[in-house]
């Protein structure tokens, strides 16, 4: 069922999960799928090509089938002695293979032990085990903790890393380019800003290309077809149309370099932080989510729907090349 809201032009900038899909394979070859999809080779990959990321600070768990030829995993000896007596007063730990936020935490160093975000106060050697030991996730990264830019943090009076997601396209002819971009914004405890159709109470933001705008937010709406919008800030009650993103040109001109750099990988979802030192990639998305609600959310001011739509296009135009 499609909200009758919508306008039905911009149908054409939209991707059911299935035909998205589909034209990310043709897009992204297979045999490179670990380049972005684990996080330690995706960390590794751009600390070695000079695109900022979060400091990698060791890989924990058990080798699997899954695991890349050769790859490091720290030792428990290495972990005890080198790594987690330095780790700084808060890191995240995330699964290597991990997806929509599932499994990433947040700690806070007490002493010689380190609580998570939920409370748990766990030794070095309890929390090396607790890695290696997840039934449901055979590695997993320690990273630094990213901070928000301090516009950010006034606009949400929230801590959590609120990213920008920003989808880029190479074209047949080699020309690089964005495609859709949307704000992420974390609400309440989350330790993640994961939209996940709002059933957290995270909320979502269209962002203008050409300068990092924002529209009002959206939230599902109530009767469950289509969105409300959300205009101002749930805690903070700041006005949400209209907000310009910090450091947008620096933004785009990171993610158009990462694009570049990644090939053959031809579409790639980003997710960027807007940190207090510049844009930094949290992650790359071989598979990124429609951007259906870009596309039909609220618009931010003076976004071009049918730019947006024609962005859709180029997509299915691009794809149908790669397959001739």
């Amino acid at each position: 069922m499609t909200d009758p809201k919508i306008v039905p032009a911009s149908l054409d900038g939209c991707f059911t999960k299935e035909e998205l899909f589909a034209l990310q394979n043709r897009l992204n070859p297979v045999e490179l799928t670990s380049l972005t999809e684990d996080k330690s080779v995706f960390d590794a990959y751009c600390a070695a090509r000079a695109i900022p990321v979060p400091k990698h600070f060791a890989t924990l768990g058990r080798v699997s089938a899954g695991s890349p030829e050769g790859h490091a995993i720290a030792t428990r000896e290495a972990w005890l002695r080198d790594i987690a007596p330095n780790l700084p007063s808060q890191f995240i730990t995330k699964p290597a293979l991990g997806v929509y936020g599932a499994g990433v935490s947040l700690w806070t160093r007490e002493g010689t032990s380190f609580r998570d975000h939920k409370g748990r106060l766990l030794s070095a050697d309890a929390l090396y085990e607790q890695c290696c030991g997840d039934p449901k996730f055979d590695r997993y990264v320690v990273q630094q903790r990213l901070l928000n830019h301090p516009a950010l943090v006034e606009l949400t009076g929230s801590s959590t890393l609120q990213t920008v997601r920003l989808v880029t396209l190479i074209d047949t002819d080699g020309t690089a380019q964005c495609l859709y971009a949307e704000w992420k914004l974390a609400i309440g405890e989350s330790v993640t800003d994961n939209f996940a159709g709002g059933v957290g109470g995270n909320l979502v933001a269209s962002v203008r290309l050409s300068d990092g705008t924002t529209g009002a937010a959206q939230a599902p709406a109530p009767s469950g077809i289509g969105s409300t919008q959300v205009h101002r800030h749930p805690v903070t009650g700041a006005e949400l149309e209209g907000f310009r993103l910090p450091d947008w040109t620096s933004v785009t001109e990171l993610a158009l370099r990462a694009a570049r750099t990644f090939l053959p990988l031809c579409t790639i979802g980003w997710d960027i932080a807007l940190t207090p030192d510049g844009p930094v990639i949290v992650e790359g998305n071989r598979w990124w989510d429609p951007p259906n609600d870009a596309v039909i959310g609220p618009p931010a001011p003076g976004l071009d729907l049918h730019e947006l739509a024609t962005n859709g296009q180029k997509l299915r135009t691009a794809a149908q090349q790669v397959s001739q």
